[in-house]
């Protein structure tokens, strides 16, 4: 794209200012709303801390049987036992971790005059190699209290300030009781958002350690509230990892037979856009959000472009006599219809711009109403820089070029087809 087509852009928005801003206008409306769209979808999937390992992340959940001769089934999370069987030692993963997620998160937690809610998080020692909690103070709780039980907690640094009103420094080694045991704070972790929903917790402690919180096998050996979050070596695909929990199941169906029973395998471990998408414990894993997205998409991509049909037609039949003149001079229709999209996408690319900056600073400003931060009651610690990347900016210089090929097809190609005596006229057929 050379300057003067540039200049030309340009100053037809001065000579045409209120076309010219209706048009910048609509682009950039277009570009927020798809931006908006894309950043609440993008946030569940792309990595930062404490889930910096989200390219790499499988997530293995639930576990289903059914009855060999009969109609029974059940499916539900999965026990620990069943998820080391599972998914336990396979290849191309570089760390493996068990976690709980019981249906009540939430757990009363007191330090002996005071008594407030937190959400548990109860998981193994590899927890903290899989996600990236930043310590503030101490260190997490140690691979022996995970083996023996002892119940060793971390708190964040909000949730140590609510419960013991301490600094980190000083609320290390203090006594509180959670569940029905007494635990010692043996770690202080930065606060984070609960968008990352398997690292997110108040309180941290060995699942071993509380097992009236765990929910482990509690109504039968197979079910459970384990999550497995595998973090696979890079280089290994989510393929190699099914083809591998796949022969898990066919050793496990062996097992299984004399119970008169079957597992019913779903396509764990899932991708993360899978786990985002799969609903139920029965259900296939699948990535259903892009088919979701596409549609938004191109609702808010044909809309405004059937709009900015009608005014960028407006606008090129004020350059009726401009177009028949370098007609008339031996131009060719290809040149003119190129320059047109070109100019028309100098606008759109403004349009682009100033919807880009303005979906990024509704993102800084309502963050909390738009990614439902609110729901988990507490304040937001997630930053919507994240979000902002080369491919953000390339999403939306690709809308802006859908945008302009859409809106400007059409009248680009009357406009450079028009007869050049009768343009010169003042007439346009």
């Amino acid at each position: 794209m050379n300057f003067s087509i540039i200049r030309r852009a340009l100053s037809e928005i001065r000579q045409q200012p209120l076309v010219g801003a209706l048009s910048i206008f609509g682009t950039a409306f277009a570009v927020f709303l798809a931006m908006i769209v894309m950043m609440t979808s993008q946030v569940k999937s792309v990595p930062f801390a404490p889930e910096s390992c989200r390219d790499n992340l499988f997530i293995g959940r639930y576990f289903h049987e059914a009855q060999i001769e009969g109609q029974s089934a059940s499916s539900s999370g999965l026990s620990s036992a069943m998820a080391r069987k599972i998914y336990g030692g396979l290849e191309g993963v570089d760390t493996i971790a068990f976690l709980m997620q019981p249906w009540e998160e939430e757990t009363l937690v007191s330090n002996g005059s005071t008594s407030i809610l937190l959400r548990h998080k109860l998981a193994d020692g590899a927890f903290w190699s899989v996600f990236d909690h930043t310590f503030i103070a101490g260190r997490p709780y140690s691979d022996g209290a995970v083996e023996s039980g002892i119940p060793e907690v971390v708190l964040t640094r909000s949730a140590a300030a609510e419960l013991l009103g301490l600094s980190p420094d000083d609320a290390l080694g203090r006594i509180i009781v959670m569940g029905d045991r007494e635990a010692t704070v043996v770690g202080i972790v930065e606060d984070h958002t609960p968008l990352a929903s398997y690292a997110y917790g108040d309180i941290f402690g060995p699942y071993t350690a509380f097992p009236t919180l765990s929910q482990d096998g509690t109504w039968s050996p197979h079910f459970g509230a384990t999550v497995v979050a595998i973090m696979a070596k890079p280089g290994t695909t989510a393929e190699q990892l099914k083809e591998q929990v796949k022969e898990r199941y066919r050793r496990l169906e062996a097992e299984l037979k004399p119970d008169n029973l079957r597992p019913i395998y779903h396509g764990g471990p899932m991708t993360l856009g899978e786990a985002v998408s799969t609903q139920g414990s029965n259900s296939e894993a699948e990535d259903t959000s892009w088919r979701t997205n596409l549609v938004i998409y191109l609702m808010l991509i044909l809309v405004p472009a059937i709009n900015l049909s009608s005014i960028t037609n407006s606008r090129l039949r004020h350059r009726t006599s401009e177009i028949g003149v370098r007609r008339a001079f031996g131009a060719h229709r290809s040149r003119i219809f190129a320059e047109l999209l070109a100019e028309n996408f100098v606008v759109t690319l403004i349009g682009a711009s100033i919807g880009l900056l303005l979906s990024f600073g509704i993102a800084w400003l309502c963050s909390d109403m738009l990614f439902h931060i609110s729901d988990y009651g507490i304040s937001a610690t997630f930053s919507p820089l994240i979000l902002i990347n080369w491919p953000t900016v390339g999403f939306a210089v690709l809308i802006a070029f859908v945008l302009n090929i859409l809106s400007t097809f059409i009248p680009a190609i009357h406009a450079a087809r028009v007869n050049p005596v009768e343009a010169i006229a003042g007439r346009r057929s």
